[in-house]
């Protein structure tokens, strides 16, 4: 599997909120980020944990885990580029997926955005 197909994952614009309520989400975790379809399986979301930050990661669920979805307002990135971002419920014991990218060095360095790492990625910066 190429990080390749993880980057260019298309955002999920068409995810529908789900109905609020308390005794679904007592016992839940909350995840925030910017949520993408995964590129390869239809039943799993990604989720781009602050995608403007200093260290990306992105998360991997099952949609099927998720007790409850709140879509937030877009962040908007120095070129005016809109990014969606959403909030998400998944009960504690299901199971995700961390995903941190990294450059090998040494020592291994992190990126500090998604669009540096998709630079790199796609040979921009060569």
């Amino acid at each position: 599997m190429s990080i390749r197909k993880y980057l260019e994952a298309q955002p999920i614009f068409q995810m529908a909120s789900y109905d609020f309520r308390e005794e679904r989400t007592r016992d839940s975790v909350i995840f925030s980020g910017s949520p993408r379809r995964h590129p390869y399986d239809q039943e799993k979301m990604l989720l781009i944990v602050d995608p403007s930050g200093e260290t990306t990661h992105f998360l991997e669920f099952l949609i099927a885990d998720i007790a409850f979805f709140e879509a937030l307002p877009n962040i908007v990135t120095g070129d005016g580029k809109a990014i969606p971002m959403a909030r998400i419920w998944i009960p504690k014991g299901r199971l995700g997926i961390e995903y941190t990218p990294f450059e090998v060095a040494d020592p291994p360095k992190h990126f500090s955005s998604i669009d540096r790492l998709n630079e790199i990625v796609n040979g921009y910066d060569r």
